[in-house]
């Protein structure tokens, strides 16, 4: 990870605050002096804007590196749980962070067409005999 002019201390203290979340005690990690807390707690403040573009970056890269496995454990999660609910939810999860996500509106037409338009489309589809077979107006041969 590129850290640019970043001294040791703060190089720590951006793994520290990556890995844990908690700016104090990444300062303290760090080897910042913890006199007196309201101090410390300036100095953290001031170490995460100061490098929020290095957090930044540590952070996505972590998560980068954190993906493959999530994946495993989706998958593992998507055909061995026991619940029924949570294969669905991490079946579900798999095919949305693949693209796959579901249709949120459906339009439904509602065509206004007589039985012998129907019909005539069924035939038009499938010819006249299979049309009728379909429909119950003809008998299907039965040859022994």
């Amino acid at each position: 990870m590129k850290y640019g002019q970043a001294t040791e201390k703060q190089k720590t203290f951006i793994r520290e605050y990556v890995s844990s979340g908690d700016a104090l005690e990444s300062a303290r990690a760090a080897g910042y002096s913890d006199r007196s807390l309201p101090s410390l707690r300036a100095e953290a403040s001031r170490l995460k804007r100061r490098h929020a573009s290095q957090i930044a970056d540590e952070l996505r890269l972590n998560i980068i590196n954190s993906a493959p496995r999530a994946l495993a454990i989706l998958r593992d999660l998507a055909l061995n749980a026991d619940s029924e609910h949570v294969r669905m939810k991490a079946s579900m999860d798999i095919l949305d962070r693949a693209g796959f996500q579901p249709v949120k509106r459906q339009e439904v037409v509602h065509a206004s067409c007589s039985v012998e338009e129907v019909e005539a489309e069924l035939e038009g589809l499938v010819g006249k005999d299979l049309s009728e077979l379909l429909l119950g107006k003809k008998k299907k041969k039965v040859v022994n």
